[in-house]
């Protein structure tokens, strides 16, 4: 069952390297949203990685990462504060996963 899971997640890995960064990055923050709480509309997470951890579990460099970042943030979408990931917009988060 551990091989099985394994071998998928590498699969999906290698799948989503076609895809663009920021859609990687917006899947990644999405899913660190699920522990997060929501006050006055903004979803709030603890995220405790690096730039350079984020980059390297969605397959991408950490330059990569910071500049997908600060686009995010220009558009309002979402930051990351400290270790406090910021999603002011979540419906356009889940529209850049998808699109």
């Amino acid at each position: 069952h551990h091989l099985s899971r394994d071998c998928h997640s590498a699969y999906e890995m290698v799948r989503s390297m076609g895809n663009p960064i920021s859609k990687r990055l917006a899947r990644f923050l999405i899913s660190c949203c699920a522990n997060g709480y929501v006050t006055e509309g903004i979803v709030r997470a603890k995220l405790v990685l690096t730039h350079e951890t984020i980059a390297q579990h969605i397959g991408c460099s950490r330059e990569s990462v910071s500049r997908t970042f600060s686009d995010f943030k220009r558009k309002r979408v979402a930051e990351l504060v400290g270790s406090t990931l910021l999603v002011h917009d979540r419906a356009a988060l889940e529209s850049l996963s998808v699109s």
